[in-house]
């Protein structure tokens, strides 16, 4: 797949990630308020599995960083150009946008968020 030229990490990837883990970690009731936290203890809760937990926090810490990098870089915004990053950055993008789909597509089917 094709990254788009321009992308925005914040409202694409972060956002719905973060909420989607909010919306868990409030049905759970937990008390956590850091999203790493609360996905490690999602996962203790059984409502990820282990492997899908260490994937989304891998896919959060790099979009975090990837998000760091562009603003320290002189950008105001949380946009990234697909061409001012390196191959293995618009890889490894394109791989943290496939788990941020798939945990998006958990997080309409646990809420079942598909009927409305």
């Amino acid at each position: 797949d094709a990254l788009p030229i321009c992308l925005d990490l914040k409202k694409m990837a972060i956002f719905p990630l973060v909420h989607g883990v909010r919306s868990l970690a409030l049905e759970q009731r937990l008390t956590r308020t850091s999203t790493l936290d609360r996905l490690w203890t999602l996962s203790d809760a059984k409502v990820l599995d282990r492997p899908f937990a260490a994937a989304l926090a891998d896919t959060f810490s790099f979009l975090q960083g990837l998000r760091l990098s562009v603003r320290l870089g002189g950008g105001d915004t949380s946009q990234v150009r697909g061409e001012t990053l390196t191959k293995a950055e618009r890889d490894q993008l394109a791989d943290a946008l496939d788990v941020v789909k798939r945990f998006k597509e958990f997080i309409t089917y646990h809420f079942h968020l598909q009927m409305f």
